[in-house]
């Protein structure tokens, strides 16, 4: 068994294999992290701690008793600083116990959050605050998600990692909602309407290259929000190029316009960011997880389609 697997089943992290979901993300974590496991890394995670309000209102004033996660994280990389962001509390014992542990309270669908939490890092590292690692383990909520990724990118180093996890499921009534506490204020229906993240990606990581996948070219200019009714009008699609993100292949025209018709939604439902996230994500390639970059147990065991892996270029 892997270090970092066994250490998530010590602490009870889903990311193991015997708490919760047991996703086995700690395989996939070793797998790509572990030559920085004695570095002096920065790593973020949001989300601290399973079942918080995104299963019920009553979970949105909770105090923070425990993080597994972070536990595993501050254990395994044991030079790192290691970085904790929940829009609850935490137990000020808890936060204590870890030396290198360092927390943000902070909402992940507000703006001043991320401008606060940009301040507070760089009050820590003048003029270094960019991490190794960032990992979007919150509310699993598209909007989330995105906004997060615009914000939290830029401070992201050339060569880090940025991993959004469990993009399979959305916090609302009928998948953990209301019943597993009261009305959960991020269910979908409360916050912006935005695109699937999960189908947005897989539309603009198409091309395929060593093991990666990388944003469709065809798109020659930034992405300019209030996007136009004409804006895609002279683009070229990719040429001949199987699409990699899904179990399914397309010709080249419908990987085309699969991507557009995505950004298009994107630019109408969230014109005040869809520029950023596109520009954002031409930053990045995409981890292919598969046999071939993961080997086939690997892959079996880790939930990889819950799961979307980025490494932003040098």
């Amino acid at each position: 068994m892997s270090e970092l697997l066994k250490l998530a089943n010590h602490y009870k992290s889903d990311k193991g294999s015997s708490t919760g979901s047991g996703t086995h993300f700690a395989l996939l974590y070793e797998h790509f992290f572990g030559h920085l496991k004695d570095e002096k890394i920065k790593i973020l995670e949001i989300g601290l701690n399973n079942g918080g309000p995104e299963h019920g209102s009553a979970r949105l004033d909770r105090v923070i008793t425990d993080c597994p996660s972070i536990k595993m994280w501050h254990h395994y990389f044991s030079n790192g600083d290691i970085w904790g962001w929940d829009i609850n509390n935490i137990d000020i014992e808890l936060l204590k116990s870890m030396k290198r542990f360092k927390f943000f309270k902070g909402d992940q669908g507000d703006i001043d959050s991320y401008k606060n939490f940009e301040s507070l890092t760089n009050s820590v590292y003048p003029g270094n605050n960019m991490f190794d690692i960032i990992i979007d383990d919150g509310s699993h909520a598209f909007y989330h998600q995105q906004l997060s990724f615009v914000h939290l990118s830029k401070m992201l180093k050339p060569g880090g990692y940025y991993v959004i996890e469990d993009t399979h499921w959305q916090p609302d009534r009928t998948q953990g909602g209301s019943k597993l506490g009261g009305h959960a204020p991020f269910d979908k229906e409360q916050l912006p309407s935005t695109v699937n993240t999960r189908k947005l990606f897989d539309s603009i990581f198409i091309g395929k290259d060593h093991g990666t996948l990388v944003p469709n070219y065809g798109i020659n200019e930034a992405l300019r929000a209030p996007a136009s009714e004409n804006m895609f009008l002279s683009c070229e699609p990719e040429s001949k190029t199987p699409h990699f993100g899904t179990n399914s292949d397309f010709k080249s025209l419908d990987q085309f316009n699969n991507m557009r018709n995505h950004l298009d939604t994107l630019n109408q439902k969230r014109p005040e960011y869809a520029s950023e996230l596109f520009n954002e994500m031409k930053l990045y390639d995409r981890i292919l997880l598969n046999d071939r970059t993961l080997g086939q147990d690997l892959r079996r065991k880790a939930f990889v389609l819950k799961i979307i892996i980025l490494k932003k270029r040098d």
